[in-house]
């Protein structure tokens, strides 16, 4: 989606967040891995408890090749949804 949107729109960190959620967009996604860093996002992850997932890399819509870190989901979903509270904004 955020191809076809075209470089020169500018997008805030919120329109990526709800392209990368509602759409499932990969480019959205990295474009907030970037600007959070893959560090942050899995300090986020475990906070969450969610401490059987691990984000090794962008998304590429593909395998990680030899010697690429990999993404690892064995999170059960029960997990990410304890507490939901957790992933309103301030505020709400």
């Amino acid at each position: 989606m955020v191809k076809a949107l075209g470089a020169a729109l500018p997008l805030t960190l919120h329109d990526q967040a709800h392209l990368m959620i509602a759409m499932s967009d990969n480019s959205a996604s990295n474009m907030l891995i970037d600007a959070v860093g893959l560090d942050a996002v899995n300090a986020a992850i475990r906070d969450l408890g969610c401490t059987g997932t691990v984000l090794g890399r962008r998304f590429y819509g593909r395998a990680a090749h030899p010697g690429e870190p990999a993404n690892r989901h064995v999170s059960a979903v029960s997990g990410m949804t304890r507490d939901p509270r957790a992933c309103r904004s301030p505020g709400m």
